[in-house]
């Protein structure tokens, strides 16, 4: 195990046990037309997004500034630098007082195109798009391109290929050879 790929244990031991209650819990059958989506906890807001943009989820090492960006980060991830987008920079437009993110959720279309840095992992929960109500001017904190509704339980049902879209992931790398980052 090279020394990038290990834990603090206290950080360790939280994963475990949300893991292992997400497990726990019974298996829901999607109603017609439902889809499976990943269920966590983001900027202060529960939010689900859809598991076919979501490679994995990883304990979140601590991010290498980018200069001149403010909401986009990096990471090393198997040898290659991942650009880590801040969601509150994204999503609120005041500041974000909401716990400090753990974990790393990395997205793709087909491998690791970015990172999200997220507080919590609830689990997956079946949730039928159409059912999530498209609202503007309610969500006033939130970046309507990115949001695809609101579930009746306040679930913010995120638009994986809008969030893929976005400018400045993948541009956000710099040309030449990856940042160098000391400890």
């Amino acid at each position: 195990m090279k020394p990038e790929d290990e834990m603090d244990p206290s950080l360790e031991a939280t994963v475990l046990r949300q893991r292992a209650r997400a497990l726990a819990r019974p298996r829901t059958t999607a109603r017609a037309g439902g889809v499976e989506m990943l269920d966590f906890s983001v900027a202060g807001h529960r939010c689900a997004l859809e598991l076919r943009w979501v490679r994995e989820v990883r304990p979140l090492q601590e991010p290498v500034p980018l200069p001149g960006q403010r909401s986009v980060r990096l990471v090393q991830l198997r040898g290659r630098m991942l650009p880590v987008i801040d969601m509150p920079g994204l999503v609120a437009d005041g500041p974000d007082r909401s716990p400090a993110p753990g974990l790393l959720l990395v997205l793709g279309r087909h491998e690791a195109e970015f990172g999200v840095a997220i507080i919590a992992v609830h689990g997956m929960s079946p949730v039928v798009p159409d059912e999530a109500v498209r609202r503007g001017q309610p969500l006033h904190d939130w970046r309507p391109d990115i949001v695809r509704g609101v579930t009746a339980g306040g679930l913010v049902v995120l638009d994986g290929e809008r969030l893929l879209a976005l400018p400045g992931h993948a541009a956000a790398m710099p040309p030449g050879p990856p940042p160098h980052h000391s400890k």
